[in-house]
């Protein structure tokens, strides 16, 4: 079994800080600066970003139906561009990333989960046999 080298686990190490900074700032940007109608709550779950750093993969999760879901995503990508040059003027990167939005349905998918479990277990307790 081949070792990592250390310049491997450095470049993940700095593709993470570079994740986790974009991940900070957008947050920063959708609650304050972001300002198109169409955006609902929408709250950036994670970042991944490519390992030549030129490509980040934003998460990003919205309250509300799929409707609602759709129209933040739609002004996201309207505002795309003004989140790339703020991003660039906030953050001290050699190259800014190229964003893509994509939508995480995690949270939707967690609480239908707990919805279904509440069900089964509300439909559990009235099997009892009492004495």
């Amino acid at each position: 079994m081949a070792l990592t080298s250390w310049t491997d686990r450095s470049k993940r190490r700095r593709r993470r800080q570079i994740g986790s900074l974009l991940q900070q700032e957008l947050g920063d940007l959708l609650e304050r600066e972001v300002r198109d109608p169409g955006m609902g709550f929408a709250t950036v779950t994670e970042v991944k970003v490519s390992a030549d750093l030129k490509h980040a993969k934003v998460y990003i999760s919205v309250i509300g139906d799929e409707g609602e879901r759709r129209e933040t995503m739609t002004a996201l990508e309207r505002a795309s561009g003004f989140i790339h040059r703020e991003l660039a003027s906030r953050l001290e990167l050699h190259y800014m990333p190229q964003l893509n939005f994509v939508s995480d349905s995690t949270l939707q998918r967690a609480a239908r989960l707990e919805e279904l479990l509440n069900q089964i277990h509300e439909e559990g307790s009235g099997d009892e046999i009492q004495d």
